[in-house]
């Protein structure tokens, strides 16, 4: 999707390497890769095989299949998930004193988003079978990107100083909140 780039990359790239220093923004990054990694882990194939079953039940008209897989899915996403989180925090916790107080922050406050975002990563594979690719994928390509943009600036003009990579971290939260509360009306 062109505009989904051309936001992500107006966001993060250009507005982001301006108010951050590049080590903020190297830990953000750093936080968001590993971020990544830890969702794929929570969803374990689940999305994939919600792209499998659900046009299979929906050409049946097994709805209640669909209902059953959606929240067998949701259900065993955030067990792995939650799990995952509390290893985590464990793992941060007891490296705090290698990794320095900016980047423990960041790990901590980036935990949170293991179990929403391995949810949005379910809803956006429900949506996606169903074959409503654009409500699956506008609010984490379009809309977090802006909320994201819009948040950083409001911070920025409000404190005159650059960006901190925990505090991005929490805008990222804010935005992720506000892009799964829209997409969750989808």
């Amino acid at each position: 999707n062109p505009l989904s780039l051309a936001i992500s990359f107006l966001v993060m790239s250009v507005l982001l390497t301006r108010v951050m220093t590049e080590e903020s923004y190297g830990i953000y990054n750093v936080a968001m890769y590993y971020l990544q990694i830890f969702v794929l882990l929570a969803l374990m194939g689940q999305d994939t095989s919600l792209m499998r079953f659900i046009p299979q039940y929906t050409v049946q008209g097994q709805w209640g299949f669909i209902k059953g897989i959606i929240s067998k899915s949701i259900k065993n996403s955030q067990i792995v998930a939650i799990s995952l989180t509390i290893i985590l925090a464990g793992l941060v916790y007891l490296l705090s004193p290698r990794l320095g107080p900016e980047k423990t922050l960041t790990f901590f406050v980036t935990l949170p988003l293991i179990p929403i975002l391995s949810l949005t990563g379910i809803r956006e594979s429900s949506l996606r079978s169903l074959k409503r690719v654009v409500y699956a994928y506008t609010p984490d390509s379009i809309i977090r990107p802006l909320v994201l943009g819009v948040l950083a600036l409001i911070i920025l003009a409000w404190t005159r100083y650059s960006i901190t990579a925990p505090l991005l971290m929490g805008l990222s939260i804010a935005a992720v909140l506000c892009s799964t509360f829209i997409g969750s009306f989808w």
